[in-house]
């Protein structure tokens, strides 16, 4: 004789949490935890480079000197390089022209850096400050134009020139001093001489 038994009651098996993932997963877990590091580790790099580039940037356009006093440091420093006289011209050209782009961006607001010398020339002759001194910024940028884009080969005087009217076109702009301060910065250093 038989003996029938009733079915066994349900069960709930014990799983883990690999059991309900795809079995392409679960065989592989181990490429896709690499590409979440390595995912994670290019995400930190774009985010640190991001910062670190925007940091930089905005250390080099906040200058720790007022844009005056920052113009004449540069133009002393240009003046005793010399590099008229060692035959580099494009470079004592670049960098004039630089220093006077500068100027205009942190003393104006004219974006200097990014135009032809014909847009600043536009910017400057729109400004009431800088109008008076237009035909000074003309003839500096027609020079360095020549020198770096025409490969022309300046004089000694035409060089002595250019930096003359660049110290004069900045002197020509200068903030007026505030009446209340009867004292000089001390971090202003001397005004650059015209060259002889």
């Amino acid at each position: 004789m038989t003996t029938v038994h009733d079915f066994a009651g349900v069960t709930v098996p014990h799983t883990r949490l690999w059991d309900y993932l795809p079995d392409f997963v679960a065989d592989y877990w181990w490429i896709y935890l690499v590409l979440v590091v390595i995912a994670l580790a290019v995400a930190a790099w774009i985010i640190w480079r991001r910062n670190h580039r925007r940091e930089a940037i905005e250390a080099e356009h906040v200058p720790s000197l007022p844009p005056y006093e920052l113009a004449v440091k540069q133009l002393n420093e240009l003046k005793a390089e010399k590099l008229c006289e060692n035959s580099r011209e494009k470079e004592y050209y670049t960098r004039l022209t630089d220093i006077l782009r500068v100027y205009l961006d942190t003393r104006f607001g004219i974006n200097a850096m990014e135009m032809t010398s014909t847009q600043i020339m536009r910017s400057v002759r729109a400004n009431d400050t800088t109008k008076p001194s237009a035909a000074l910024m003309k003839q500096i940028l027609e020079s360095a134009d020549f020198v770096k884009f025409a490969k022309v080969r300046p004089l000694p005087d035409d060089n002595v020139k250019s930096f003359n009217q660049a110290v004069q076109f900045v002197e020509d702009t200068k903030p007026e001093p505030e009446p209340e301060s009867d004292t000089q910065d001390a971090g202003t250093g001397t005004q650059p001489q015209p060259q002889k």
